[in-house]
């Protein structure tokens, strides 16, 4: 056989093997047989978890859009050739509920195998809930999410709860509290939270209102008008029920008081159950019944028209505490009035009998300040000169303090050391001058009150002569001091007997508690220590021991007997007190069986600071009496034994709103017609005035 080509069928076979053919066969794995050639391209997918929304699109490079329904594997549609990239994304969020899915790996270069290991994990959004407050005055609104998420609210505005919601889970606003005065309601406060913040609630407070009513009975004149917290007014007509125009909010406080009684005929209407706080609706229980009345006790309407004068004096502060008669039936009210900044002074006002200002009186204004050299001053009492001219005592920078003016108004320049009107004097570190009296034999002077004496207050007394110098033939210097067992005692009213010993009253701290006190001195200054008392001094408990009594007025009877009137605690509130003494001191059981009377006269709380007698020895005290709601002036009419005078007003008591707001007497006199005149103080608006009332006797 030839050597080549038996070397080229080696060649040839050799080579076949190599490539792993069989000759161009199509068998697989046989014997010396060829392997098959790998896939060009493969399957880009993964798994989808936390799925709860709808329309989920995935892409891959850009282009290849798989939606997604549900949990589990997904797989692209087109496949990726080997060695290239892929780049799986989030085309379309889920909505329904609205969540957010991340993709992690996310990409990569395509391999020999299929890619199944990306994975795309998805959340629930969660959005803010919150809206608008409006109308909010009060406090202490809070608002609540799904019944426990809490949010305090202050004022209008928009407000935002702190715990989102997920989207596709429900909220129910509502009000967890509701704040003081208005009621708030929540207006699209429910519903689903879908893909963005809720900020439609609304929540709207307004301040629920009532009505303030009720019934008139026994009206038979004109002319009633009623008042309603002092500004609504409204007129009746006729009886039965009535309504005032403006309504109250829910826990607002109300009275109703009468502010025009009827005429034609003259009637006096009273108010019943007229005060209170309006709840949760409508009042209807105010009661107004109205009588022909015993003209007694009534206010007189010839009186400045309705019985009531009222004088602002500084436009703050004007405390009326003392009121005197002159012979022509003028009348003349001091106090004080902080005219001079945050200072009081000396404060005179004079009224034509009709109740108009006298205008003969200040330089046309009827009435007068003084200040003492620009210290706080303040008069407390005043009484009248048989020459017309008025003394007005008090105190000023903390010493007794005195002032004479003349029939016009001016100061006197005649009187006092210095010629300037004025005196005072010091007795210690605190003085005040609180009642006065002249004499009517000499025309000395008497001032009594309170000092300072280390570090308990005792009586103070002062003598004058009628030129204003300290009389040094009383106690050699003009002035004594009286105490009570070591301890605090107060003078507060002073009387001149006939025969020019002086009896002052006020009070004393007798083993830990008030009692009424009365000291008798002589013309010299002594104390009558053998005809008045204990050695000159008398204490009486009124009520229980312990309790607090408190003299304030004092009077002398022709036959010679001393009254002294004041208040008492009676263990709730104070009562109205009346002692009667004889002139040896001792209580006088001929004067309601024990020397002592007590008033109730308004139920809540009465304190007496005035009294006087009339001309047939009828007993007047006059204060303030509480009604509820604030202080009204009160007048109590005594016999001269000591009995309530059934003839005046209501069983002898009269209460009588002046402002309807606080009022009160300090200061009572009668006029020669018998008709009595209260004055004192009240609030009227933003500012305290000078008040005085004419009553019919």
């Amino acid at each position: 056989m030839n050597r080549q080509f038996v070397f080229a069928v080696v060649v040839n076979v050799l080579t076949l093997s190599a490539c792993g053919g069989n000759g161009g066969g199509s068998g697989s794995g046989g014997s010396g047989g060829m392997s098959p050639s790998p896939p060009l391209t493969y399957t880009v997918g993964g798994t989808v978890t936390g799925l709860r929304g709808s329309n989920l699109v995935l892409q891959n490079n850009g282009g290849d859009d798989v939606g997604v329904a549900a949990d589990g594997s997904f797989t692209f549609a087109s496949s990726v050739a080997r060695g290239e990239t892929y780049a799986v994304t989030v085309a379309n969020q889920p909505i329904g509920p609205w969540q957010t899915c991340a993709v992690t790996n996310s990409n990569g270069v395509v391999g020999t195998t299929d890619i199944t290991d990306v994975e795309v994990n998805c959340t629930t959004n969660a959005y803010a809930v919150g809206g608008t407050v409006s109308g909010l005055s009060g406090s202490g609104l809070v608002l609540q999410n799904n019944g426990g998420d809490d949010l305090p609210v202050a004022a209008d505005g928009d407000f935002s709860f702190t715990s989102p919601v997920p989207s596709g889970d429900g909220y129910n606003v509502t009000v967890s509290n509701q704040p003081t005065g208005p009621t708030c309601s929540v207006s699209s406060g429910t519903g689903t939270v879908e893909g963005e913040n809720v900020a439609t609630v609304t929540v709207n407070c307004s301040t629920d209102t009532y009505t303030i009513g009720g019934t008139v009975n026994g009206l038979l004149g004109s002319g009633l008008t009623l008042r309603k917290n002092g500004t609504d007014i409204l007129s009746i007509a006729g009886n039965g029920s009535f309504v005032f125009n403006t309504a109250l909010a829910g826990g607002t406080s109300y009275i109703v008081a009468v502010a025009v009684q009827p005429t034609n005929p003259a009637q006096t209407c009273t108010v019943t159950d007229g005060f209170g706080s309006v709840a949760a609706s409508n009042v209807t229980s105010v009661i107004v019944d109205c009588i022909v009345p015993n003209t007694s006790g009534s206010l007189d309407l010839s009186f400045d028209a309705d019985g009531i004068a009222l004088t602002d004096l500084s436009s703050v502060e004007d405390f009326g505490r003392a009121v005197v008669l002159q012979p022509d039936n003028k009348i003349v009210v001091v106090g004080y009035a902080r005219t001079n900044g945050a200072l009081y002074e000396f404060a005179l006002a004079r009224y034509n009998a009709d109740g108009s200002l006298d205008t003969s009186f200040g330089n046309g204004t009827g009435m007068v300040t003084e200040n003492f050299d620009g210290g706080d001053s303040r008069a407390n009492a005043v009484s009248l000169q048989s020459d017309g001219k008025i003394v007005v005592a008090g105190s000023a920078r903390n010493d007794f303090a005195l002032a004479r003016f003349n029939v016009d108004g001016s100061l006197d320049t005649s009187f006092g050391p210095g010629q300037t009107g004025k005196v005072t004097t010091n007795f210690g570190i605190i003085d005040r001058g609180l009642a006065v009296a002249i004499d009517p034999i000499d025309g000395s002077i008497v001032v009594v009150g309170e000092t300072l004496v280390g570090n308990i207050f005792n009586f103070a007394v002062a003598r004058y002569a009628a030129n204003g110098s300290l009389d040094l033939g009383f106690d050699t210097d003009g002035q004594v001091t009286t105490d009570f067992n070591l301890d605090h005692s107060s003078a507060r009213a002073v009387a001149i007997q006939p025969d020019g010993m002086i009896v002052v009253a006020g009070y004393a701290d007798t083993a830990f508690n008030n009692d009424f006190a009365v000291v008798r001195y002589l013309q010299n200054g002594g104390r009558d220590e053998t005809g008045f008392g204990t050695l000159g001094k008398v204490t009486t408990n009124i009520g229980n021991a312990g309790r607090a009594d408190f003299g304030q007025a004092i009077a002398l009877q022709a036959t010679g007997e001393i009254l002294v009137g004041g208040y008492t605690f009676n263990g709730a509130n104070n009562d109205f007190a009346l002692v009667r003494y004889t002139a040896a001191g001792d209580l006088d059981t001929s004067f309601d069986a024990d020397g002592k009377v007590t008033t109730d006269v308004g139920g809540a709380g009465d304190e007496a600071y005035g009294m006087v007698l009339d001309a047939i020895g009828n007993i007047l005290l006059v204060g303030r009496s509480f009604n509820g709601l604030n202080y009204d002036f009160a007048l109590a009419r005594y016999t001269p034994t000591g009995a309530l005078d059934p003839a005046f007003a209501v069983g002898g008591i009269l209460a009588t709103p002046v402002s309807g707001d606080d009022d009160e007497a300090y200061g009572v006199a009668v006029q020669t017609d018998e008709k009595i005149v209260a004055a004192g103080n009240a609030v009227n608006g933003a500012s305290i005035d000078f008040a005085l009332i004419r009553v019919l006797p």
